[in-house]
C-alpha cells in the first residue's frame, strides 16, 4: 500500500480511544498482538542480515535487555526472565509473518519514564491509520481530536494519541505529551516501527532514524 497522499508536517485529527497504560501492559499487549504465524513467511528486500540493534539510542534510550538498565526499572518491567521469552517471541513471529531479516527491541529511559517498541522487518509505510479513521478536528467539534496523524517527511508518518480530546475554543498546549506515540519510516526496502509512552513524534523518529542509520552505514 502506499502512504497518504499528504503534505510534510501535514496534521490530521482522528477520532480514537487514547489512554495511557503501565509499560508493561503495553508490553504485553503488543506481544499478545502479534498472532500466531503458521507457514512460510514473504521474502525479504535482498538483506541478508541486520545488525544487531543498538543498546542506546538517542534521548537517553537503553535496551531492556542491557547491561545499563538499573535494577529497578528493569523490575518495573517484569524482569530478564519476563521480558526475554516475549521478545524471542515477537522476534519470531516477525520474521515467519514478514520473512527476514527482522529485528525486536524494547527501549525505556534510564529513569524509567518512557519505554519504546522497536521493529525493524522487511516493508514500506502502508496505510497509515492504525487507531482510527481520519477526521478533521472541527468535524468532531474540537480544538484537537485525540488522535493525530503526522507525516514528518515523505518516509516517516505517526500515529499520535492524546489522552482526551480538546474542546472547541479551548486552548491546545502544543507541548501535551501523548498517551503513545506509534511511527513508521521506510528505507531501501525495511520498515522501522517504532511505538512509545513517554515519547513524543520527535523522540520517536529520531530513534527510528537512529536504527536506520545504524542499518545503511
Amino acid at each position: 500500500m502506499s502512504t497518504p497522499s499528504t503534505t510534510p508536517s501535514s496534521r490530521t485529527s482522528l477520532i480514537a480511544a487514547g489512554g495511557g497504560a503501565v509499560a508493561l501492559a503495553l508490553l504485553v499487549g503488543f506481544a499478545v498482538g502479534l498472532p500466531e504465524i503458521t507457514g512460510d513467511g514473504h521474502s525479504g528486500p535482498g538483506v541478508e542480515e541486520l545488525a544487531p540493534l543498538p543498546d542506546t539510542l538517542p534521548g537517553d534510550l537503553i535496551s531492556l535487555l542491557g547491561t545499563e538498565v538499573p535494577d529497578e526499572v528493569l523490575a518495573q518491567f517484569g524482569g530478564t526472565e519476563q521480558l526475554e521469552p516475549l521478545v524471542d517471541s515477537a522476534s519470531d513471529n516477525l520474521a515467519t509473518l514478514f520473512g527476514d531479516p527482522t529485528a525486536f527491541g524494547l527501549y525505556t529511559k534510564v529513569d524509567g519514564s518512557a519505554f519504546l517498541t522497536v521493529t525493524v522487518a522487511p516493508g514500506e509505510p502502508g496505510l497509515f491509520v492504525p487507531d482510527g479513521a481520519p477526521f478533521d478536528a472541527d468535524v468532531q467539534g474540537a480544538a484537537r481530536g485525540n488522535l493525530e496523524v503526522v507525516r514528518v517527511d515523505d518516509d516517516t508518518v505517526c500515529s499520535v494519541v492524546y489522552a482526551a480530546a480538546i474542546a472547541e475554543g479551548q486552548p491546545v498546549d502544543p507541548a501535551e505529551q501523548p498517551s503513545r506515540t506509534h511511527c513508521q519510516l521506510g528505507s531501501e526496502g525495511l520498515l522501522y516501527d517504532v511505538t512509545g509512552q513517554g515519547v513524543g513524534v520527535d523522540e520517536v523518529v529520531i530513534a527510528a532514524e537512529a536504527v536506520r542509520d545504524l542499518q545503511e552505514s
